[in-house]
C-alpha cells in the first residue's frame, strides 16, 4: 500500500514536465482549436494526477485515517489515465476511419474504463482495483495493435505511436521486474513508472508538433490556393487581366465611396474596331492575339492606384476611375487610343484601316439617389457607340453624364 510519500527532485522533474507539456498543448489548443490536442492535456493531467495519488499523496495523506478514499482515489485516477489515453490514442491513429474494428475494440476498452469510475467508492474500491488492473492488461496491448495496423496500412504517423506505447511498456516492465524478478533491484528502478509515462507523453508530444507543423503547412497551403482560386475568378482567362466579375465589384465599391464624399467617378468603355472582319480574316488564334496585346497595352497606360482596367466582354474592355473629372478620364481614354493605335497590328479586312484600332467612351458624374451604377456605363456605352458613329479610332464624352459633374 501507498504510504504519504516526501517529494523529490526527481518527483519535481517529473510533475514539472508534465505541467509544461500541458502548458504547450494548452495554446496550440488556443491556436489550432484542435480536439486532440485538449485531449493530450486531460491525458497528461490524468497521468500525473495517478502517480501523485500512487506515490501516497492521496486522501490518507490531507485526511490521515480515511483510507477508504485513499483507496478509491487509486481506482477514480487509473480510470481517468485509461480513459484519457485511449481517446488520445483513437484521436491520434484516427482508428474510427482508418481502422473500424480495432476502433469499435478501443470503444470497448474505453467502456470499460468508464465503468471503473462508478466503481472507485469506497464501499467498492476493491472490486475496482482489479477492474481497473485488468483495463491495464487490455488496453496497451489494444492501442499497440491499432498502431500496427495503421502503420501497415500506410499511416506514418503510427510509427510515433508505436515507439510511445514501446516507452511506456520498457517502463512498466522495468519496475515490475525490478519488484518481482530482482527482488528490488538498483534503486534507480523504481523511477520506471515516471521514465515509462513521461517518455511516451514527449513521444507522443513531438507527433502532435509534427502534426501541428504540419497542420499550419496545409492551412497556408489551403490559404494560397483559395487565394489563386480568387484570382483566377476574378481574372480574365484570355487576356489576363481583370474581369467583368471584378469589374462589377469594383465599379458598386467605388460607387458607395464617391457617394459618400461626393465625388466624380468616371467609367471609359473601348471597343476593338472591326474586330469580327479581322477574325473572318486571319482566324481566331490570330483574334485571339490580338485581344491580348490590346489589354496588355491599355492595362499600362499609367494610371493611379485605384484605377482598374477589365475585360468587359467579347472585344471589349472597361476602365473604372475614381475621382476622375471628364477631362481627365478622357485624357486617359485617349492615352489608351494612341497607344494600341501605336501598336502597329495589321488590319487585313478591307473595310478597316491599316491597323487596329479602339473605339472609346467615357462616362463621368458625381453619384446621387438619382443615379444608378447602371447608368453610369450606359452612358460611357453610349459615348462608345457615338465614337463608331462618328467613324471609329477616336474618343467620345457622354454630355449627359457629366452634366451631373459639380463644377465641371
Amino acid at each position: 500500500m501507498p504510504v504519504p510519500a516526501t517529494a523529490t527532485w526527481v518527483d519535481g522533474l517529473y510533475y514539472g514536465a508534465l505541467a509544461v507539456l500541458a502548458v504547450y498543448h494548452l495554446a496550440v489548443w488556443a491556436t489550432l482549436r484542435e480536439r486532440i490536442h485538449l485531449l493530450y492535456v486531460a491525458f497528461v493531467a490524468s497521468l500525473g494526477l495517478s502517480s501523485f495519488v500512487w506515490d501516497g499523496f492521496g486522501a490518507t495523506y490531507l485526511w490521515p485515517g480515511q483510507e477508504a478514499f485513499d483507496h478509491a482515489s487509486w481506482v477514480f485516477t487509473d480510470a481517468l489515465a485509461a480513459l484519457f489515453g485511449l481517446a488520445l490514442g483513437r484521436a491520434f491513429l484516427g482508428t474510427a476511419q482508418r481502422t473500424p474494428q480495432l476502433d469499435r475494440m478501443l470503444r470497448g476498452v474505453m467502456a470499460l474504463a468508464v465503468l471503473g469510475i462508478p466503481l472507485s467508492l469506497p464501499a467498492t474500491w476493491a472490486l475496482g482495483i482489479e477492474w481497473m488492473g485488468a483495463v491495464t492488461l487490455v488496453g496497451p496491448p489494444a492501442l499497440l495493435a491499432a498502431g500496427f495496423v495503421t502503420w501497415r496500412a500506410g499511416y506514418a504517423p503510427a510509427r510515433v505511436y508505436l515507439l510511445a506505447q514501446g516507452c511506456l511498456l520498457a517502463g512498466l516492465t522495468l519496475e515490475t521486474a525490478a519488484d518481482y524478478v530482482l527482488d528490488g533491484g538498483p534503486a534507480w528502478t523504481e523511477y520506471g513508472t515516471y521514465a515509462g509515462p513521461l517518455l511516451m507523453a514527449f513521444v507522443v508530444s513531438r507527433g502532435l508538433a509534427v502534426r501541428y507543423r504540419d497542420a499550419l503547412a496545409e492551412r497556408d497551403r489551403l490559404a494560397a490556393e483559395r487565394d489563386a482560386l480568387e484570382r483566377a475568378s476574378l481574372h480574365d482567362g484570355l487576356t489576363g487581366i481583370w474581369n467583368r466579375r471584378r469589374f462589377d465589384a469594383a465599379l458598386h465599391e467605388a460607387w458607395r465611396r464617391a457617394f459618400r464624399e461626393d465625388a466624380v467617378l468616371s467609367v471609359v468603355l473601348l471597343d476593338v474596331d472591326f474586330f469580327k472582319p479581322f477574325n473572318d480574316t486571319a482566324g481566331h488564334t490570330a483574334g485571339d492575339d490580338v485581344l491580348r496585346r490590346v489589354a496588355r497595352c491599355v492595362a499600362q497606360v499609367p494610371l493611379r492606384p485605384d484605377d482598374l482596367v477589365a475585360r468587359y466582354g467579347g472585344e471589349e474592355f472597361v476602365a473604372l476611375l475614381p475621382d476622375a473629372a471628364p477631362e481627365m478620364a478622357r485624357g486617359i481614354a485617349e492615352a489608351m487610343r494612341a497607344a494600341v493605335e501605336a501598336l502597329g497590328i495589321a488590319h487585313p479586312a478591307d473595310e478597316a484601316g491599316p491597323c487596329v484600332t479602339i473605339s472609346v467612351g467615357v462616362g463621368s458624374l458625381v453619384p446621387d439617389e438619382d443615379h444608378t451604377p447602371k447608368q453610369l456605363v450606359d452612358a460611357a456605352d453610349g459615348a462608345l457607340y457615338e465614337a463608331k458613329a462618328k467613324g471609329r479610332n477616336r474618343v467620345c464624352v457622354a454630355a449627359d453624364a457629366s452634366a451631373a459633374v459639380v463644377g465641371d
